[in-house]
């Protein structure tokens, strides 16, 4: 835009330039662990942590995640999570600011009769963003029954 005035034989002339902000797509780098025992013992419980992370750069909204128990080992509490069949275990998290994380335990019940290697998993996603590295938004850790 040029803006010229003129007041007599006297001339200004100035130029000015609008750049756009760009726009910052709203992303949030979700992950998700879990804490697990490398042994567990048939017939005890034991606590199982659950952490879900987001390294940002945005705030990450209505984030789901589960974890998925194995054969032998049954969730007995959850928690600020909802218990399905003592299989799963479902959360729904409405926010977690950039930079922080949320940790839930669950309570775990190993089968007197277990042994042997069992395989627990887990996932993480976002609703309402776009989560630019999917790669660590699953997980799975193996742990060993001993009786």
């Amino acid at each position: 835009m040029t803006v010229t005035a003129t007041a007599g034989t006297l001339s200004t002339t100035f130029a000015l330039t609008v750049t756009p902000a760009p726009v910052i797509p709203r992303e949030a780098d979700l992950s998700i662990t879990l804490g697990v025992p490398s042994t567990m013992k048939a017939g005890t419980t034991v606590p199982v942590t659950v952490t879900i992370r987001n390294a940002g750069p945005a705030a990450a909204t209505r984030v789901a995640g589960a974890v998925t128990l194995p054969t032998g080992l049954r969730a007995t509490a959850a928690p600020g999570g909802i218990v399905s069949g003592g299989r799963s275990v479902a959360y729904l998290v409405p926010g977690i600011a950039a930079g922080t994380g949320r940790t839930f335990t669950i309570t775990v019940t190993v089968d007197r009769t277990a042994a042997g290697a069992r395989t627990l998993d887990a996932g993480v996603s976002p609703s309402q963003v776009r989560d630019p590295k999917l790669t660590n938004n699953a997980t799975r850790v193996t742990t060993t029954v001993v009786r």
